[in-house]
């Protein structure tokens, strides 16, 4: 990476199997709308050592004659999810227009609530409590309905009152159906969100739900983050304390597309890793239970002609796989590793499991031309670096990295720093590629301080650690990828 560092080896991946505390999900969205088989993803997804992922139940598509269920489909998914070490969770949606009027002609029947008359709201409820008692011991986080504070999403017009009423009610039905399940609700995701989460609290009592899970889509990547965790922390302490946050969807594309959160951009597959490896480090400096990125593979989902040709400008590139195209073009549904699948793995097998502490380390930005000048605002995110000290095995690590435009930069400096009472051997690890350095020649202190001078700092997180913190393959020719 720098004159002076040695290759030593890269962190050892770990399958979804072997590890069992973890922060981090993914999303295995849209199946419920028949737009790919998931069955060539379950093994790569779990050779990341992702633990949570997100599927969306599918009410039109179970129940697709009044009282008929049909749930081969998502058990199959269930099934396969469970066998490899990975915990689904299910956000219970959408509409299905065998009950509800408005849904009929209406894609997935998105955004159409059953709550228009008494009857598609029984008919919602034992929906919800079929599903719920069918995958008890399998299934212990379910969502009420996703991002209903938008009008995609909740097609009449949104209202927070009338999502909490719903939510309120599907709360009860989820727990007389498993006494044992967690009930998660509001998956919003809009600007003004935390008014609607405000209003949306007021329909509900202590008890009613578990986590409130929201989404988060912004090219800045560390601006307010941190900030809004614990703007919403506060504002669920005064309803109840025990009530969690859950960072239900993030993430970018790799790719540029006319479709989907922050389209329009020319993003890549170098610029989606970054995000990704910073959008979830910055999540690990928040309250959330974990994270989830969207979405596991690549999905095609509007067809812009009659005749359905499906034309790449609206793609969904979000996956960490990728979807292969045949020469016209045509969506094969096979799927190659992404720069942001080994960024998801090495992060996943390095930090899963670690708790966030606090460390005395001091960056010593006199020593070093930072950013190439010295007159940038320390109070801007942007000219700043992020970090964060975390412990594992008795062992400590120290994750940073410098806050520029993912979009327009691509930095490497320099940085150095101090130390104190952090034993072990220290090494460096590049969290997008999995690669661990020695740090030759960079390294002197004695009794309890330990001087960094000149290592590398970067716009996507690297990790020092002090002691066993983290599993590592000492092959260098054996990388991740």
């Amino acid at each position: 990476m720098l004159h002076g560092m040695k290759l030593v080896g890269h962190i050892t991946p770990k399958n979804s199997s072997e590890i069992r505390n973890s922060r981090f999900g993914i999303g295995l969205e849209k199946i419920d709308r028949y737009l790919y088989d998931p069955a060539p993803v379950y093994d790569p997804l779990a050779e990341t050592g992702v633990k949570y992922v997100r599927i969306q139940s599918g009410w039109m598509r179970t129940e697709k004659v009044k009282g008929v269920y049909d749930w081969k489909w998502i058990d199959d998914i269930i099934d396969n999810l469970v066998s490899r070490g990975m915990e689904p969770w299910i956000c219970l949606c959408y509409g299905n227009p065998v009950w509800s009027e408005k849904a009929v002609n209406v894609r997935g029947a998105i955004g159409v609530p059953p709550i228009f008359s008494e009857e598609e709201a029984a008919a919602w409820d034992r929906y919800v409590s079929e599903c719920v008692r069918r995958y008890r011991g399998k299934v212990r986080m379910y969502e009420i309905w996703n991002e209903p504070d938008g009008q995609h999403c909740w097609r009449h017009g949104v209202s927070a009152s009338e999502y909490g009423k719903f939510a309120k009610r599907t709360s009860a039905a989820i727990r007389a159906a498993d006494p044992d399940a967690k009930v998660l609700a509001g998956s919003f995701f809009s600007s003004g969100s935390t008014t609607y989460l405000h209003d949306f609290l007021k329909e509900l009592t202590p008890g009613d739900i578990d986590f409130v899970t929201y989404h988060q889509y912004r090219y800045r990547v560390e601006h307010g983050i941190e900030e809004f965790a614990r703007g919403i922390r506060k504002m669920l302490d005064a309803f109840d304390p025990r009530v969690g946050m859950i960072q239900g969807e993030t993430g970018t594309q790799s790719s540029f597309s006319r479709n989907g959160a922050l389209c329009g951009s020319e993003w890549t597959e170098r610029k989606q890793a970054k995000f990704l490896a910073r959008k979830l480090l910055i999540d690990l400096k928040t309250e959330v239970e974990f994270t989830s990125w969207f979405t596991a593979v690549d999905i095609f989902e509007n067809i812009i002609n009659e005749n359905g040709t499906v034309n790449k400008d609206y793609y969904g590139f979000f996956g960490v796989l990728g979807e292969k195209f045949a020469p016209d073009g045509t969506p094969l549904g096979e799927y190659e590793p992404k720069l942001s699948y080994t960024a998801l793995r090495t992060i996943c097998a390095a930090l899963s499991g670690a708790e966030k502490t606090e460390l005395a380390v001091f960056f010593e930005n006199s020593w070093t031309p930072l950013f190439g000048r010295s007159d940038e605002d320390p109070y801007d995110p942007a000219s700043r670096i992020i970090w964060q000290g975390f412990e594992k095995n008795g062992a400590k690590a120290l994750v940073y990295w410098k806050a520029a435009d993912v979009m327009t930069e691509e930095f490497l400096s320099t940085v150095s720093l101090r130390c104190f009472d952090l034993p072990g051997e220290i090494r460096l690890t590049d969290l997008m590629t999995g690669e661990v350095w020695a740090l030759d020649g960079m390294i002197t202190g004695e009794d309890g301080e330990i001087v960094l001078s000149h290592i590398p700092v970067t716009d996507y997180p690297l990790m020092l650690t002090f002691g066993n913190f983290a599993e590592v393959t000492t092959d260098a020719a054996a990388p991740l990828s």
